[in-house]
């Protein structure tokens, strides 16, 4: 029977002290039902830039797996690199991956291994079974749809996180429900609360896929360029799809029950209180606090720049369209709306911010607008108008040059 109570599946930053506090807080409608965290570097990647993580040894991540078993909490492996540039089939690479599997299942004993490429999945399935590690679908895979999942099943996965823009198509979600219902019970739906990616980022892809590549030196660059069109159009913080503690209770009603936090690159101190916000169902102040939203480069946090008033957002999706265009317009509306009441606000010095036709726009460009601005590794504009749907896209000079 699947559980009743709302698990929240949370990074880890290695600290087993913490492990004890988030298993304390734990009641009978919330808790934290798993860690998840992987070396820093490994033949697959993962997603997240080595340096952006703590370094912690093998026999370190051993004994912090096997901490959160004592206290409840299930560990989960992340072997989710979008490892398309590897070719699973070349037998040193093979070779390889498979002494990472082997040490994963053997030696760290997660609940679940959680996977981008199914190629990935297959491999691991062709060594061990369902009945002796769990296979999870990562969100870096980007599952919208149960027509996408549908060829995941064959390999008797354990749960799906979505993509990270599912979180507003309540439709789609509940068919992937639905089809995990029918064809796999045991198995669930997960959603990312807390990540604030430009709702249909044309450079997700080349991304995660960059991230993959764990043995090249990684620079940044998709993040400056995700962060100059938020500071240019603040309405398109709004219309990332993180999901507010206090709107848990609209995808419970779906069917869904599992969480995941993000954070692995946040101190211990972040993930401490957007746990404790998410297991309470509210979180007072500033949203932006629960958000892995930090700019690079800037030595400060997007709390520190951003405010968005939490109270201010109650009832916001009630009253949000589902027709793209309609939406749009709304977020634009309401971005302006909050602006003039106070209760969003963005701290960039120097920065001018004007209301032109009920649209919120940077008319010029602060301190920390104009160091990402700088510290683009490209001359063209970042971002450009969408014919897709989205309102704004990188360039593709943009993607080759990070």
């Amino acid at each position: 029977m699947k559980p009743q109570a709302i698990e929240f599946n949370v990074g880890t930053v290695w600290s087993d002290s913490q492990l004890k506090r988030w298993s304390d807080l734990g009641s009978s409608s919330a808790r934290v039902g798993a860690v998840f965290g992987s070396r820093r570097v490994q033949s697959v990647g993962h997603g997240r830039a080595p340096a952006d993580v703590p370094e912690v040894t093998d026999t370190s991540i051993v004994e912090h797996a096997r901490t959160a078993r004592r206290h409840g909490i299930a560990f989960l492996y992340l072997l989710n690199g979008l490892c398309r540039h590897l070719d699973l089939e070349h037998a040193d690479t093979k070779t390889r991956v498979l002494r990472d599997i082997e040490w994963v299942v053997e030696e760290v004993q997660p609940t679940s291994i959680v996977v981008a490429d199914r190629r990935l999945g297959t491999l691991l399935r062709a060594r061990y079974g369902p009945e002796v590690v769990g296979l999870r679908v990562s969100t870096i895979a980007g599952i919208r749809d149960a027509s996408d999942l549908a060829p995941w099943l064959s390999l008797g996965i354990d749960g799906v996180v979505l993509h990270h823009d599912a979180g507003r198509d309540y439709e789609r979600i509940r068919r992937v429900v639905n089809l995990l219902q029918a064809e796999a019970p045991d198995a669930e739906v997960e959603l990312l609360v807390n990540e604030s990616c430009v709702h249909q980022c044309f450079a997700r892809e080349a991304h995660y896929a960059r991230l993959a590549l764990a043995s090249v030196e990684y620079t940044e660059g998709f993040q400056q360029n995700c962060n100059i069109p938020r500071f240019l159009d603040p309405s398109l913080v709004i219309g990332a799809r993180w999901i507010r503690p206090e709107d848990l209770g609209r995808y419970v009603d779906l069917g869904v029950r599992r969480f995941k936090i993000a954070g692995r690159e946040m101190s211990g101190h972040w993930l401490d209180r957007a746990v404790a916000s998410y297991l309470r169902g509210r979180h007072e102040g500033n949203l932006i606090e629960l958000f892995t939203m930090t700019p690079p480069g800037l030595d400060t946090s997007a709390s520190d720049i951003v405010r968005l008033d939490n109270r201010s957002l109650d009832g916001f999706l009630e009253r949000s369209p589902s027709e793209p265009n309609l939406e749009r317009q709304f977020l634009q509306t309401l971005a302006a709306s909050l602006w003039e009441k106070g209760s969003l606000e963005v701290r960039d010095p120097g920065s001018r911010y004007e209301i032109v036709g009920e649209r919120l726009r940077c008319t010029r460009p602060g301190r920390y607008l104009s160091r990402l601005q700088a510290q683009r590794v490209h001359s063209d504009p970042p971002f450009k108008r969408s014919r897709s749907g989205s309102e704004y896209e990188p360039s593709m000079v943009a993607q080759e040059a990070v």
